[in-house]
């Protein structure tokens, strides 16, 4: 029952702390002037709350393509490993083309991926004064199209750019985990900031 009440008064309450915050602000003074400040610090936490958000979905786009491609590339490498301890010399040429096709598109696609990322991540780590370093995004289709033009596949190159793919996922791990890390702390700010406008609101006078 108590929870019941709580759910009925809330929002009541609510409604009045609304009422009281619209007169408030339309008085000139230090009340309103306050109000007012509380309301710009809330609209800019929430900015770069839409702007983490925006990053970390982005991210977590580039998570499944790379994972894909990788499991695909590391199939490869397994088929040409297995020919060669065999000494054949030969794997299945439909598997490898189907692979080949897949991960150029999926290169092309992590790439669009990986730019959007990259411009979300400046966003936020430009508005949180962050310094960081994505420059091997940017040799990542340069990297693995020099193994993909080949018109046969040479095994240190393979290994060249699984290597590659690997630590493109690694750095979007890390990114990943720094925007959660700003996320919380923007959330916490945010949360301190609405707490604190309400009650001053309901003792301002």
């Amino acid at each position: 029952k108590k929870r019941e009440s709580e759910q009925v008064v809330k929002p009541l309450l609510d409604e009045l702390i609304g009422e009281k915050e619209i007169y408030l602000t339309r008085r000139s003074g230090e009340v309103s002037k306050t109000i007012r400040e509380y309301d710009s610090k809330i609209r800019i936490t929430q900015s770069h709350l839409k702007d983490q958000e925006e990053a970390l979905v982005a991210g977590e786009d580039c998570y499944v393509v790379l994972a894909e491609l990788y499991n695909g590339l590391v199939e490869l490498r397994n088929m040409m490993e297995r020919a060669r301890r065999s000494r054949q010399g030969v794997f299945s040429s439909y598997r490898k083309e189907q692979i080949l096709k897949q991960s150029t598109r999926l290169a092309a696609v992590g790439q669009t991926r990986l730019n959007l990322y990259k411009k979300e991540l400046f966003d936020v780590f430009k508005a949180a004064q962050v310094n960081f370093d994505i420059s091997s995004f940017d040799e990542f289709v340069r990297k693995f199209y020099q193994f993909f033009v080949m018109n046969w596949v040479k095994r240190q190159s393979l290994y060249a750019v699984i290597q590659n793919v690997n630590h493109v996922n690694g750095q979007v791990q890390h990114f990943q985990r720094e925007l959660e890390a700003i996320k919380k702390a923007h959330q916490d700010f945010l949360d301190e900031l609405l707490r604190d406008k309400r009650n001053y609101i309901i003792a301002a006078k």
